[in-house]
């Protein structure tokens, strides 16, 4: 209950104004921490439900101030829905490992407005602050949808999209 609290605080400090609540919290101080539960709401905003969020990272990086590309080994999502405005996602899962091995990306429904796209799926690499989305494929629009993404997280949050349609 403890860390719930803490992470729970943490959150309300990452998103002033929003409605926060953690009802699971389990920690291995020297490599993982898990939070169930999590929901954040600042209507009309936003609305995010996360099942499960996993992170495992090394501890010995963390405490000598490393680089979070260094510090987290992995992260695992398990996300209900997300909700901004006119933009709403479904059931998703996010796995993101430190490169070379990549991570993988699962969502059932992401929609705005009108537009609806399902069953996307695409492989997923973090090197340093870049994450890849590649293989990215989707069901959009009675057809199929192929491409890439690629951002860079950092101040500039500068990024790249690449698609292609097909029948």
């Amino acid at each position: 209950i403890i860390f719930s609290e803490k992470a729970k605080k943490q959150l309300e400090k990452l998103f002033p104004g929003s409605i926060v609540s953690v009802t699971g919290c389990s920690l291995k101080p020297f490599y993982s921490l898990t939070l169930s539960g999590i929901e954040l709401k600042k209507y009309p905003a936003y609305d995010f439900r996360i099942k499960e969020a996993e992170i495992r990272y090394n501890l010995f990086a963390l405490l000598r101030g490393k680089p979070l590309d260094q510090i987290i080994h992995y992260a695992d999502f398990k996300i209900d829905s997300l909700r901004f405005q006119d933009f709403r996602l479904e059931n998703a899962l996010l796995k993101v490992r430190q490169a070379p091995a990549g991570g993988e990306l699962y969502i059932s429904s992401i929609q705005y407005n009108k537009l609806k796209a399902q069953e996307i799926i695409s492989k997923i690499r973090w090197e340093g602050r870049r994450l890849r989305l590649d293989s990215l494929e989707a069901d959009f629009l009675e057809g199929k949808l192929q491409g890439d993404f690629d951002f860079e997280i950092d101040k500039k949050r500068e990024y790249s999209l690449h698609l292609k349609f097909l029948n």
